[in-house]
């Protein structure tokens, strides 16, 4: 089980004191970079509040570039839905690395700004896409790819959905953003997650709005 988090603004002393207070491991990347390990299959409840808290806190502060490398379905739905609830829009990246014979996503941020912002200078007449449980990878990252490319000038984005609650559909929904630069070359997407509830429906949405 990998630990929830990675300081880079501390130095070399200030790891070790660090790590026994937040209870974590730490690993130097860079400065002004926090690398997280989002909490994976199993993980308590307290363990997965401390990983979003702490997000939360740095997306606040705005000093550092967040990093995450999550294994796992369940780790990946933590990582998207603790972005899709900061008190900050987050626009970040995610790309598809591999490692041995196994391969995962890494996610980027790019910088934040007030969600009043976002709301207002996001494009609305995009494409919207459901991603359930049955939903293919590939198929996912074509129709993003597909959507981008013949979108208008004024409309090159796209939206895509998963449940709230549906972790095998939030894995996909990540898993596809990342295969897109693989078909649309030299074209990283810039994301923004951000998560509704329908008035008429108790189940809430994850969304990503992708440029």
């Amino acid at each position: 089980q990998r630990e929830w988090a990675s300081l880079a603004m501390l130095a070399p002393w200030q790891h070790h004191f660090a790590g026994k207070a937040l209870g974590c491991r730490m690993e130097f990347i860079k400065q002004f970079s926090v690398r997280f390990h989002p909490p994976g299959k199993g993980s308590s409840a307290e363990k997965v509040a401390a990983f979003k808290n702490y997000l939360h806190r740095t997306v606040e502060k705005d000093k550092e570039t967040i990093e995450m490398s999550p294994w796992g379905a369940e780790a990946v739905g933590h990582a998207l839905k603790a972005l899709a609830t900061a008190p900050k829009s987050v626009s970040f990246e995610v790309e598809r690395v591999s490692k041995e014979e196994s391969a995962n996503v890494h996610f980027k941020s790019l910088g934040v700004a007030p969600w009043e912002e976002y709301l207002e200078s996001r494009l609305m007449n995009t494409r919207l896409l459901a991603v359930t449980n049955e939903s293919q990878v590939l198929k996912l990252a074509r129709d993003v790819t597909n959507a981008l490319q013949n979108a208008p000038d004024n409309a090159k984005a796209v939206r895509a959905f998963a449940l709230w609650d549906d972790e095998a559909a939030i894995d996909v929904l990540v898993a596809g953003l990342a295969a897109v630069p693989s078909l649309y070359p030299f074209k990283k997407l810039s994301c923004v997650a951000n998560v509704i509830h329908p008035v008429d429906d108790p189940r809430g949405r994850l969304f990503v709005y992708a440029t």
